[in-house]
């Protein structure tokens, strides 16, 4: 339903007895690209029904059209205009498939203005026609979606207005960004201590929710240490706001557990000292073996008596 500014939008679409329209054009190219092919067959060329450049008998015209519709009232949409500058095809004709790839940074409008050139939201129809001219006359049929080509921007989750994280192993930054999800991104983070100084900028994906995780290892710096993060797009360029952090002791628990004998349903915990809240769980064997019970979550503080159901 989004596109992030300056992305590459992938239009799928689906269409059955066009590959000879995409056959003649190639003949007439003498050349293999289906790119190339695309866009002239949508440019409305006759079509020969035997691949024939030279004996066209019949018309076969197919268009695929990109529009902006927010434009006002009393205007024309405008066209994106298409090229083998900013637009790749690839085919799957043994399942009717066509892939049009879109790089919205590369596309002017016709009249030359750029995507987003007001900074405000494109509202773009996407638009595929197939027209069949034959004896019996003509048939059209045509499908269209929408989707808007957004900012491009990112935020980093914050709580209270600190990003939190604690002087320890695999401490996770998130936060989300109207990048297309798969995107390799950065998040730089550095510290404001001349003491303590660091920089790290650790790598990872966009997922599908538009959400992303980058993990630090923060165990060999102090807590109380105050940092910046940043995030950084595919092109190392900054996104958003930077958000101050703080990094805080490492999580810490204890238990205490005396020797007893179950009939299998449950044992109990003597007590629990936990840093921050979470789960005693029980593992058969040993640390690494599989969980056979854990406890309903704790807060932070002592517990007493914890019951565990296996």
């Amino acid at each position: 339903d989004e596109i992030a500014n300056k992305s590459i939008v992938v239009h799928e679409v689906s269409a059955s007895g066009i590959e000879g329209a995409l056959e003649y054009q190639q003949a007439a190219n003498s050349s293999d690209d289906v790119t190339q092919a695309f866009l002239q067959a949508g440019a409305g060329n006759r079509i020969s029904n035997d691949i024939d450049p030279s004996s066209a008998s019949g018309v076969n015209i197919l268009n695929f059209s990109v529009e902006k519709t927010n434009v006002g009232a009393n205007t024309d949409d405008k066209e994106l205009k298409l090229n083998d500058t900013n637009t790749v095809v690839v085919d799957d004709a043994d399942n009717n498939t066509y892939f049009v790839a879109v790089k919205t940074e590369d596309a002017r409008y016709y009249g030359g203005d750029a995507v987003r050139s007001q900074d405000d939201t494109d509202e773009i129809t996407a638009n595929f026609t197939v027209t069949n001219q034959g004896t019996f006359g003509s048939d059209i049929d045509s499908v269209e979606d929408d989707y808007s080509v957004v900012e491009r921007d990112a935020s980093i989750d914050t709580t209270n207005g600190l990003v939190t994280a604690q002087a320890a192993a695999d401490q996770q930054i998130t936060g989300t960004t109207s990048i297309a999800p798969g995107a390799e991104i950065e998040v730089e983070v550095e510290s404001e201590s001349e003491s303590n100084p660091f920089l790290e900028r650790p790598e990872t994906t966009v997922n599908t929710d538009g959400t992303f995780a980058a993990t630090v290892d923060f165990s060999d710096q102090s807590a109380g240490t105050n940092f910046t993060a940043e995030f950084l797009d595919t092109d190392g360029n900054a996104l958003g706001d930077e958000e101050d952090g703080q990094l805080t002791d490492a999580a810490t628990a204890s238990v205490s557990i005396s020797d007893q004998e179950s009939d299998g349903s449950e044992v109990v915990v003597d007590s629990a000292q936990l840093s921050a809240g979470g789960f005693i769980a029980v593992h058969a064997g040993n640390a690494s073996g599989d969980v056979v019970g854990s406890s309903e979550y704790l807060e932070a503080g002592s517990h007493e008596d914890i019951t565990i159901t296996l």
